[in-house]
């Protein structure tokens, strides 16, 4: 769903469970360790930088204005960059904040983006359990 009326908040949820279960399938063919960390990495950079509400000002305004993470791009980069040519770099303001917020609900969900083998292992025993 992408709609206009559509709430940040569901954004960031919808693309949580996208990339949660992209890393499900990585790991089911095998990657583990450091090697699916790194592709979580490389997933959620490129799932913010291409990201609709990050590449349209008007959206990238309203994640700057929603995230609880808009001061992202400063506490990471520092002031410098926040603007282009005399405007706020919106898009890049809200590529940092996104990707805070997605980091933040994965952990809210106890997928823990520096191992995540470890979340799906905990499934894989939760379905043994109540089999």
């Amino acid at each position: 769903m992408d709609n206009e009326n559509q709430s940040y908040e569901s954004v960031v949820s919808e693309s949580v469970s996208c990339l949660i279960d992209e890393m499900r399938d990585e790991y089911e063919s095998g990657s583990t360790g450091e090697a699916l960390r790194e592709c979580l990495q490389e997933r959620v950079w490129e799932h913010c930088d291409g990201h609709m509400w990050v590449i349209h000002t008007h959206r990238a305004k309203r994640i700057v204005c929603e995230s609880s993470n808009s001061g992202a791009y400063s506490e990471n980069c520092g002031d410098e960059g926040m603007t282009e040519n005399g405007e706020i770099a919106w898009s890049k303001l809200a590529y940092f904040a996104l990707e805070a917020d997605i980091y933040e609900q994965m952990d809210r969900q106890d997928f823990n983006s520096n191992d995540p083998a470890k979340f799906f292992e905990s499934e894989a025993e939760e379905k043994k359990e109540r089999a």
